[in-house]
């Protein structure tokens, strides 16, 4: 979707989930939680795992997934995303970095 696009609430939104390689490592090769949201206290929530099982995500190629969410889930407002990587790491003591970003889609959810 371009930037800025409206649609309407009720709508089942798939997003293009695509992150680079971080480190050499493709979203395939690392655990990965992402909260599609409006506002915080409404959200959904994909994880890795679901993607591997095709709940709710699946795989486009290793650096690209995509996220279906039902709007009436999260509500009206613009669509942010907010992914927490799990990038294997040995310097740390539970052998994994956390990597934290939020995502803005331009996309805005209106009521019809």
């Amino acid at each position: 979707m371009a930037t800025n696009d409206k649609i309407y609430y009720g709508t089942e939104l798939k997003l293009n989930i695509n992150i680079e390689p971080i480190g050499g490592l493709s979203m395939a090769d690392y655990r990965w939680e992402i909260d599609v949201y409006c506002n915080p206290n409404n959200k959904v929530t994909i994880t890795s795992e679901d993607a591997i099982n095709r709940i709710n995500a699946y795989m486009v190629d290793r650096d690209n997934y995509i996220l279906k969410v039902d709007t009436e889930k999260i509500g009206v407002g613009m669509v942010k995303c907010k992914v927490v990587a799990e990038l294997p790491d040995e310097n740390f003591s539970d052998n994994y970095r956390t990597e934290v970003n939020v995502i803005s889609t331009g996309i805005e959810i209106v009521k019809a």
